[in-house]
């Protein structure tokens, strides 16, 4: 009976200190969520029906918060496309309101909630898969979470933390179900020191595939954030 009392206390415990590591996660993630990146790059791919890549577009903005802390003002400071120097041309556009200046419409600002975000904590279940791996070279503890993105649309991933901090190495995760005409989509967020020792996303990154009549297409997207203050 003692070794079955034993046992049991031994399991509680090993399970309440991993349930700590997603908490400290989101605490860490907590400490830096009002640090704001000024300068953000966009790197986007898309890719015929047979995977070969059709388009490459590069963007580099500084943003501005002097107006609104949430929504900052982009200034356009790049724009490639195809490794051509296309920024005037892109001015242009964005001026029109042709460009993505504001950041995603509506309904997508639910699927970019963060899982780590302590703000939204009472819709992730989290626990520790009993697993390790090598994420970014660090030795990981891994993770299974879903995320209530609204009514509709549930986020479910995997996150990998770091033992001896609790940190959050990266998180990847796909939207169920998926929208309409998407056959696939996925979701990942990378993490890591800045020059100050602050612990902070350092990019996003999406890619899926689109099949929409006779259209069948691959998309790649990677936000890489700098400059927090």
């Amino acid at each position: 009976m003692k070794k079955i009392v034993l046992v049991m206390f031994f399991i509680l415990m090993a399970t309440t200190i991993q349930a700590s590591n997603w908490h400290t996660a989101v605490e860490i993630y907590g400490n830096s969520v009002d640090l704001k990146p000024y300068k953000l790059s966009i790197l986007s791919q898309t890719f015929d029906r047979k995977g070969q890549l059709e388009k490459t577009e590069e963007l580099t903005f500084h943003l501005d918060y002097s107006l609104d802390e949430d929504n900052p003002e982009r200034e356009l400071i790049l724009a490639l496309e195809d490794g051509k120097d296309v920024t005037e041309e892109k001015r242009k556009e964005l001026a029109k309101g042709r460009g993505d200046s504001n950041g995603p419409p509506g309904n997508m600002e639910d699927m970019q909630k963060m899982p780590l975000d302590p703000a939204v904590q009472t819709d992730v279940s989290s626990f520790f898969s009993g697993r390790t791996e090598i994420r970014n070279g660090i030795t990981c503890e891994v993770w299974n979470f879903e995320i209530i993105l609204n009514d509709k649309y549930t986020g479910v991933g995997t996150a990998w933390l770091i033992p001896s901090t609790g940190a959050a190495a990266s998180l990847e995760y796909r939207i169920e179900p998926l929208f309409h005409f998407v056959e696939e989509m996925n979701m990942g967020m990378e993490f890591g020191d800045d020059l100050s020792d602050r612990w902070v996303m350092h990019s996003m990154n999406m890619a899926g595939k689109i099949n929409m009549l006779v259209m069948k297409k691959g998309f790649k997207s990677i936000i890489e954030f700098d400059d927090y203050r």
